[in-house]
């Protein structure tokens, strides 16, 4: 309602005043009050935002960690397969090595044994 005094648009609200035929009206400008509201409501955002806003750095740091944690056990997989190859290729070194080293031996004695044979055949 525009107020015929000041030309102010204006919010308005009345009461009878008990059983007596008196009726009490206040009004308030619509300006003032829309400030108001704004600035209630600007600081309940301001309240509601902070803890979102660390609830998201929160989730953001939480997952930046879960990826660091795969990226490790990743590694730590690929480094276990790897030291599992390595290990496997080491024992058929080992066993070459070993058969080589009666092969060898069986070789050696055989030969003492040609040597020894041909001696005996020569006296």
């Amino acid at each position: 309602m525009n107020s015929s005094v000041d030309h102010v648009h204006r919010l308005v609200a009345y009461r009878r005043v008990g059983h007596y035929p008196l009726y009490v009206a206040t009004g308030y400008a619509t300006a003032d009050v829309m400030m108001r509201w704004r600035q209630n409501l600007m600081l309940l955002a301001v309240i509601a935002a902070l803890p979102c806003l660390a609830v998201w750095l929160l989730i953001a740091f939480s997952i930046r960690r879960v990826d660091a944690e795969q990226a490790a056990w990743e590694r730590w997989q690929t480094e276990v397969a790897t030291r599992l190859s390595m290990e496997a290729s080491s024992r058929r070194v080992q066993r070459m090595g070993a058969l080589g080293n009666l092969v060898a031996y069986f070789g050696e004695r055989d030969q003492r044994t040609e040597t020894a044979d041909h001696a005996t055949e020569t006296r």
